[in-house]
């Protein structure tokens, strides 16, 4: 009804209607991080109530159950309020609100040769050098901004194996840690059939709270696991139930068991306990935002995240804080910029002379 009301322009009947859903603490409360975000977003943009918007943010921000990525939005959007130019009077309130300080880890840029699509709208392709088992055996490869970066990856910083596969080698990665929990039939009520891929409330905070105990337990033996015991646990869930409905669970993402032992093993148990307490709290909140890219080297036994930005790409307000996160737990973090280079005087491939991905 919100949405219906913004489309039609009727932004004051907006505010109104996001005003006494949020007066109300029974009914949806997962939902009312966006609707304090609706109804800031609309006083201060569509009914220019700078003052007013201030405030509600400030009312927002002692919300127990407003969540880490629009806690985050509602202070930046606070925090530019106050440093605008245009907006002096409220000068006087930044120390209210002061600039939110995150971990995004290492920015790197990387060179690519775009290819003239002429066509407004579309994802921007990159071209890029192949050489194959012969000197005379090569061609000209078309790649998506991710798959360029897996090629810088692979060709200057080592990683032999990479996945762009963003939330899903989290989750996959969480089931096989966590199958017996997730299935675990100790919580009543949460399978109705045989038919269910997840239990009815794995994308609640009831998930964690229901089991506790056991979360709490595996997180410890995650933490305290060898390289060994990651590997091992790994294999035992996939022998148990490789193929199974496992909701969360991609068995295609990954080439073999052998692949996955050896993304667990790079990233290494601290690192593993600290995300999947995420996952396992705030699932729902905690899906998107994920790193495009998981890269790790079974030789060095390394392991890196990266988020892929194209050109006239930013960063969003939960990939900011999944950046963070993983920074504090210890992983290498990259935000990985494409620049663009020579694309508008380009007209064919023949005609480019490829930039070079190892500068």
């Amino acid at each position: 009804c919100v949405d219906l009301l913004e489309k039609k322009r009727r932004y004051q009947d907006a505010v109104d209607l996001l005003r006494l859903l949020l007066e109300q603490q029974e009914a949806c409360q997962n939902l009312r991080g966006r609707w304090w975000e609706r109804l800031v977003l609309n006083v201060d943009h569509h009914l220019k109530k700078r003052d007013e918007a201030l405030e509600i943010i400030s009312k927002a921000l002692k919300d127990e159950d407003l969540r880490r990525g629009h806690r985050l939005s509602l202070q930046i959007r606070a925090n530019r309020l106050c440093t605008s130019p245009s907006l002096t009077h409220l000068h006087s309130e930044a120390h209210r609100f002061p600039p939110v300080e995150l971990k995004n880890g290492n920015e790197i840029v990387i060179p690519g040769r775009i290819y003239p699509s002429g066509a407004s709208g579309e994802r921007s392709v990159f071209l890029c050098n192949y050489s194959g088992s012969s000197d005379t055996d090569s061609s000209v490869l078309l790649l998506s901004v991710e798959e360029l970066a897996m090629e810088h990856y692979r060709c200057v910083e080592g990683f032999e194996c990479g996945l762009h596969a963003e939330g899903s080698s989290f989750s996959s990665l969480f089931s096989l840690l966590f199958w017996d929990i997730i299935f675990s039939d100790e919580v009543a009520e949460v399978f109705r059939n045989s038919y269910q891929g997840l239990p009815l409330d794995y994308h609640s905070d009831g998930f964690y709270s229901s089991r506790k105990a056991l979360i709490d337990k595996r997180l410890e033996e995650i933490r305290a696991s060898t390289p060994a015991d990651l590997a091992s646990r790994i294999e035992q869930t996939w022998n148990e139930h490789e193929g199974e409905n496992g909701g969360a669970m991609n068995w295609s993402l990954f080439s073999s068991v052998q692949q996955a032992k050896e993304l667990a093993v790079c990233q290494g148990g601290d690192l593993l306990a600290g995300w999947c307490e995420v996952y396992a709290k705030e699932y729902r909140q905690s899906v998107g935002g994920l790193p495009d890219l998981t890269l790790w080297s079974p030789s060095s036994r390394k392991c890196k995240f990266s988020e892929v930005k194209g050109p006239n790409d930013r960063l969003s307000h939960k990939q900011m804080l999944w950046l963070h996160k993983l920074t504090e737990f210890g992983a290498e973090v990259d935000v990985c910029k494409v620049k663009a280079v020579g694309g508008k005087y380009l007209t064919k491939p023949s005609e480019i002379d490829l930039a070079d991905t190892d500068s």
